[in-house]
């Protein structure tokens, strides 16, 4: 069975781009900034890799807020999601330091947005899938 790609983002313009690139590329993707509706499609379907926004404005977990670092937190804490790749893509620069890094420790990957070039992240996608 093929894997799929899970996508937690918030920014409707860049789920349009996820989507419109995953199916030129033929990738089955899942996009959503519900928490919980993520959580229950994650442990119903064969999900090979998490893309996971920082920046989330409007995911809540038990009614409280969270931002992608801390949903990733709860997957990685979780007996049944916490064996699944994540990749952080964000708006955000990031660079490694002290104080950053926690979010290498529970990523797989960090992509900076706008993402640059979709053959390189369509091949990083590729791999965490076994395709």
């Amino acid at each position: 069975m093929k894997k799929l790609v899970c996508v937690v983002e918030d920014d409707e313009l860049a789920s349009q781009l996820y989507q419109f690139y995953f199916n030129r590329y033929g990738i089955k993707s899942f996009i959503s900034d519900n928490a919980e509706e993520i959580i229950r499609f994650i442990k119903e379907e064969n999900v090979g890799l998490i893309i996971m926004d920082i920046n989330l404005t409007n995911t809540f977990i038990n009614g409280k807020k969270v931002d992608g670092l801390q949903f990733t937190k709860y997957l990685k804490n979780n007996n049944e999601t916490k064996h699944i790749p994540i990749m952080y893509v964000t708006g955000t620069n990031i660079e490694y330091g002290k104080e950053t890094e926690d979010i290498y420790v529970d990523a797989v990957d960090v992509i900076n947005k706008p993402i640059s070039n979709f053959n390189l992240f369509i091949q990083k996608i590729n791999r965490y899938l076994d395709l």
